[in-house]
């Protein structure tokens, strides 16, 4: 049988899963991303999938990036508007 290296990733899926799934697989690593979430692209971790497939192994893959990967605050509250919008006397929003 063919061992079949794999890199399985997403932020936002329960890690339970991805460990199960690399109990299945001889040569996987499991390794969590905190921060993250479902399609989150940053340089950090786009290089660990080009490492993945230059070297065609999970097991020495540079992951000291992860650590420093923070979450954007939540806004909860919007910039002061820099136009204001126009209404004519008719009515009709111009701005």
């Amino acid at each position: 049988m063919r061992a079949w290296r794999t890199l399985l990733g997403d932020g936002a899926t329960p890690p339970r899963f991805a460990a199960e799934a690399a109990r299945a697989l001889s040569k996987s690593r499991h390794v969590i991303v905190p921060n993250t979430g479902h399609a989150y692209e940053h340089v950090c971790l786009q290089g660990i999938v080009a490492d993945f497939f230059s070297k065609g192994s999970a097991r020495d893959l540079g992951l000291t990036c992860v650590q420093t990967l923070w979450r954007p605050p939540f806004v909860t509250e919007l910039p002061p508007q820099r136009f204001r919008s126009r209404t004519s006397s008719s009515g009709a929003d111009h701005g």
